[in-house]
């Protein structure tokens, strides 16, 4: 195989998936989730979501068997703050409820957290939240891999395309005659 079109199909490989990678950067992301809080004072569930550049997360929380929670949306230095004592001092989302809605923006792409703990008065009892929630946003890590491979496609095939002109370049003009027994001289020996 010449080595033009081995260059020339990589490169177009190559301008396929980073193709690929960029349109799924943008693709909203979404979720289901159940997480069981024990019983007792003192426990709580979380859960990891990995936040988008412009992104949103938005969703709905439900309780079993029944009970409220207190819930919230965490950055990572709010949440750390959480661990210790189950009160962030600060948060970009927070409800108290059997059930709800949430939305907040994510400023950053990064780890944001979903936590959650008993409501005032059930944490005797063991409580499962269910969470649905969705993310919107550009994923950095996606976008750039993308480009950069979409990038090198490009050159990688536009230099398969251009040894393949320089190839025909090279090649006579005239186009080879058939085999015969007749022998033709492209150029004609000069008498002294």
């Amino acid at each position: 195989m010449n080595p033009h079109k081995v260059l020339t199909a990589i490169g177009l490989v190559l301008v396929l998936i980073g193709l690929i990678g960029v349109a799924w950067s943008v693709q909203p992301a979404s979720g289901s989730t159940t997480v069981t809080v024990p019983a007792g004072a003192g426990y709580y569930g979380y859960m990891k979501i990995s936040g988008f550049v412009g992104g949103h997360l938005s969703g709905d929380f439900t309780v079993t068997p029944g009970g409220s929670v207190s819930f919230y949306v965490l950055d990572p230095t709010q949440y750390a703050d959480y661990m210790q004592d189950l009160s962030p001092s600060g948060y970009m989302f927070t409800t108290t409820g059997s059930s709800g809605t949430f939305s907040a923006d994510l400023p950053t792409s990064g780890t944001y957290y979903i936590a959650f703990h008993h409501g005032s008065g059930y944490e005797g009892s063991a409580q499962i939240v269910e969470v649905n929630y969705n993310v919107s946003g550009i994923e950095l890590i996606l976008l750039i891999g993308g480009a950069v491979l979409l990038a090198a496609g490009v050159v990688l095939t536009v230099i398969g395309l251009r040894m393949k002109s320089k190839a025909k370049a090279m090649e006579p003009a005239m186009a080879k005659p058939p085999a015969t027994d007749v022998t033709l001289f492209q150029n004609k020996p000069k008498s002294p």
